[in-house]
């Protein structure tokens, strides 16, 4: 009978082996063995089902922060299995977000209040 640890530490997905790894069992992020083994994540089934809706440019249809769909929330998804810094073909999806983060549209529902920075909703 294989037990929760050894079930982690085999399971198919990457990034579970890596965070098993590192948050349970507390392995050094840097060793041979932790890097090798953040180098599978990029490629992994999980990661590319959340890249599958990037068009040519890289860029994904959908409203950044369209809930689990949008830029903004594959980025934060792969950012949450470890996937490694750095990579360039996630360049487009940071592009998108900042460019609907720092647009006019999204800009203009933000305020401050008494020192306090507040976010206007359209319609309340």
């Amino acid at each position: 009978m294989i037990n929760e640890l050894e079930w982690l530490l085999q399971f198919s997905e990457p990034s579970i082996r890596y965070k098993t790894r590192f948050n349970v069992l507390g392995e050094d992020s840097n060793s041979p063995e932790l890097l090798a083994l953040g180098q599978e994540i990029p490629n992994s089934p999980l990661v590319s089902r959340l890249l599958s809706e990037q068009d040519h440019d890289g860029k994904i249809p959908w409203h950044p922060y369209q809930k689990w769909r949008g830029a903004h929330w594959v980025l934060a998804c792969l950012a949450d299995l470890g996937y490694p810094a750095g990579d360039a073909r996630l360049q487009p999806l940071m592009e998108q977000v900042y460019h609907w983060l720092l647009g006019r549209q999204h800009t203009q529902s933000i305020q401050t209040i008494s020192g306090r920075v507040r976010r206007r909703f359209p319609g309340r």
